[in-house]
């Protein structure tokens, strides 16, 4: 690879670094806010498992969930058990947890009651989006900062 193509390359590494910790950021931001939401009952409606097979990584599970609640004079179906949760073992199944007629407290955005989670609060995948784009960024930063520059004579 050409000393440009390289830095061109963790260049772009760098940049998905950084949309990483934005992302992480905005995820931070939205599940703390999760805390001050109205808190109404709701039901469980539908719980399962899915399995997906990941190559030769073996296979990752994640809940889908729909639960029904009620803000106002509306009803709503929400998805969302938390904002930043992550697939994981088949050990870690929200879907046993959450069975289906369980009754739940539901957290609903007031200003779009239409937005709602199960668990309020900051969750794995948020740490994870911050802490990969945040070693790209300084892995990237200082390749770039102690990489020698080529001379090229003509």
């Amino acid at each position: 690879m050409k000393p440009n193509q390289s830095i061109r390359f963790l260049r772009l590494f760098l940049l998905f670094g950084i949309a990483m910790v934005c992302i992480g950021g905005w995820l931070v931001v939205l599940s703390l806010r999760t805390y001050g939401w109205p808190v109404v009952d709701g039901i469980v409606r539908t719980a399962e498992m899915k399995s997906r097979s990941s190559g030769e990584g073996g296979t990752t599970y994640s809940p889908k969930i729909s639960y029904e609640y009620n803000a106002g004079e509306s009803e709503f179906t929400g998805e969302t058990i938390a904002f930043g949760m992550m697939s994981g073992s088949s050990s870690f199944d929200d879907s046993r947890q959450y069975p289906v007629g369980k009754k739940v407290l539901v957290h609903y955005n007031p200003s779009n009651p239409a937005q709602a989670v199960l668990e309020p609060g900051i969750h794995g995948g948020t740490w994870s989006f911050l802490g990969l784009g945040t070693a790209f960024i300084l892995v990237c930063g200082l390749v770039l900062k102690f990489s020698k520059p080529t001379s090229t004579v003509v």
